[in-house]
C-alpha cells in the first residue's frame, strides 16, 4: 500500500495552526492577568489611601465642637470708666465712686465667650492649606492616658520629589503631588498650639494627592428669631399661669408653620464665614481628593461628605413633662385636703402636708405605725424591737 505524500503535508500543518492558536491564547491569558494585577495593585493603592483619609477624617469632624471661655463682659468695663471720667472733678464724688467700683470689680460679671480659631480652614489657591479644629476623638495612645479633647491641625504640603512631567507633558501644575500631615496636641489655643507644640509631633497620614478641596455647607433656619420675640413678648404681657395655659393653648390652636432651611456654601471658614452665618463651625464637609498611583501616570477622583454631629435640645418636651406633672401634684394635694377636712378635729388648719404626698416622710410613718402595734399589744420589749425594725431612733 502506497502512502500519499500531500496527505502528511496537511497533517502537519493543521497540527501547527491548533499549537498557534493554543499558544497565542495562552500568552493572551498571561497578558491579560499581569495587566490586571497591575491595575488592581495600582487601584488598592489608591482606594487604601483613599480609605484612610475618610476614614480619619470622618472620626475627627464627627466630634468637631466650640470651647467657650469664660471672661469678664466688656460692657461692665465701658460703664465704670464713663463714670470715672464724669466724676473726676469732685474729691468726694471719685471717693464713693471708687468704693462702687470696688464693690462691681467684686460682682464682676463673666460672660462665655467662644474659643477663638475654634474651627480654621484656609486654602492655597484651589487645595486646602491647612485645616484645625477641636475633637473629643484624638488619637488613641498606649503610653500614656488618653485626653479627652484635642486640637487637630491637617497641612497640605507640597512634594518637590514627586513634582516631575506626566507622560511627556509640560512640567507645571498637571504634575504636582501633595502631602497631607496630621497633627495633634493637647493645647487647644490654635496659637498657642503652633507656639508650644513641636512640629515632630505630626505624621504623615497620605501622600501622592494631585488636588484637595473642601467645601463647607451650613443651614441656616428661617424665622427662628421672630417666633422666639413674638413668644416673649406675649409671656410679659400675662402673669406665669395665664401665660403657660395661653402657651399651650394656642400651641393646640394655630398649626406650625414649616420652617425654611437655606444653605449656604464656603471654600473657606474664617472669620469672615463666622460674622456671615452667625456660626462658630460649620454643618457639612465635602472634600474633593485626586489621588496619583504610584507611577503617577494615572490619577482616581473620591468625593465623600461628612457630617458634624450637634447637640440638639427640644424645650418643647421639657414643657410637656412638666404640664404633665402638674395635674399628678393637683390631684393628690386636692387628696390630702379632703382628707384634712373630714379629720378637723385633729387638725383644726386643714394644712396639706406636702412631705407625705411626696414621699418624703414614710421613713418616719412607718416607725410610727410599728410604734403603736407595740404599745397595743401591751409589752414594752415587743414596741422597742418594732420601733428598732422600723429604723426609728430609739
Amino acid at each position: 500500500m502506497v502512502k500519499k505524500s500531500g496527505s502528511i503535508l496537511l497533517e502537519v500543518l493543521i497540527a501547527s495552526a491548533i499549537s498557534a492558536f493554543i499558544l497565542s491564547s495562552l500568552y493572551s491569558i498571561l497578558s491579560q492577568v499581569n495587566g490586571n494585577v497591575t491595575r488592581m495593585d495600582r487601584i488598592s493603592s489608591i482606594d487604601m489611601r483613599a480609605f484612610l483619609l475618610q476614614n480619619q477624617l470622618e472620626r475627627d469632624l464627627s466630634g468637631a465642637f466650640i470651647i467657650y471661655e469664660r471672661q469678664p463682659k466688656e460692657a461692665g468695663k465701658k460703664d465704670v470708666d464713663a463714670k470715672d471720667v464724669s466724676g473726676a472733678g469732685d474729691k468726694e464724688k471719685d471717693k464713693t465712686r471708687a468704693g462702687e467700683d470696688i464693690g462691681k470689680k467684686k460682682k464682676q460679671e463673666y460672660e462665655n465667650v467662644p474659643l477663638k480659631k475654634g474651627f480654621l480652614s484656609e486654602n492655597n489657591g484651589d487645595n486646602i492649606k491647612i485645616l484645625s479644629f477641636i475633637t473629643n476623638n484624638p488619637l488613641k495612645s498606649f503610653d500614656k492616658p488618653k485626653p479627652l479633647m484635642a486640637r487637630v491641625v491637617y497641612k497640605l504640603v507640597q512634594d518637590t520629589k514627586k513634582n516631575r512631567p506626566v507622560s511627556g507633558g509640560s512640567s507645571g501644575s498637571a504634575g504636582q503631588s501633595f502631602r497631607l500631615f496630621r497633627q495633634e496636641g493637647i493645647v487647644l489655643g490654635f496659637d498657642e498650639f503652633n507656639r508650644t507644640v513641636p512640629k515632630s509631633t505630626d505624621f504623615e497620614l497620605v501622600k501622592n494627592i494631585k488636588k484637595m478641596s473642601v467645601e463647607y455647607t451650613v443651614m441656616i433656619k428661617s424665622g427662628d428669631d421672630k417666633n422666639k420675640k413674638d413668644g416673649d413678648a406675649k409671656a410679659q404681657g400675662k402673669t406665669t399661669g395665664q401665660a403657660d395655659q395661653g402657651s399651650a393653648r394656642a400651641q393646640e390652636k394655630a398649626p406650625e408653620k414649616e420652617q425654611k432651611i437655606e444653605y449656604k456654601n464656603f471654600k473657606k471658614w474664617t472669620d469672615e464665614e463666622i460674622k456671615k452665618t452667625k456660626k462658630y463651625r460649620p454643618d457639612f464637609c465635602k472634600f474633593i481628593v485626586e489621588f496619583w498611583d504610584d507611577a503617577k501616570k494615572t490619577f482616581k477622583t473620591f468625593e465623600f461628605k461628612i457630617y458634624m454631629y450637634q447637640v440638639v435640645a427640644k424645650p418643647e418636651l421639657e414643657k410637656k413633662t412638666e404640664s404633665a406633672q402638674q395635674p399628678q401634684l393637683s390631684r393628690l394635694a386636692s387628696r390630702e385636703g379632703q382628707n384634712s377636712q373630714t379629720g378637723l378635729g385633729n387638725n383644726p388648719q386643714g394644712n396639706i402636708n406636702l412631705d407625705v404626698i411626696l414621699g418624703k416622710n414614710n421613713r418616719n410613718s412607718r416607725a410610727s405605725v410599728g410604734a403603736n402595734n407595740g404599745a397595743k399589744k401591751g409589752g414594752r420589749k415587743n414596741s422597742v424591737f418594732n420601733m428598732f425594725l422600723s429604723g426609728n431612733n430609739l
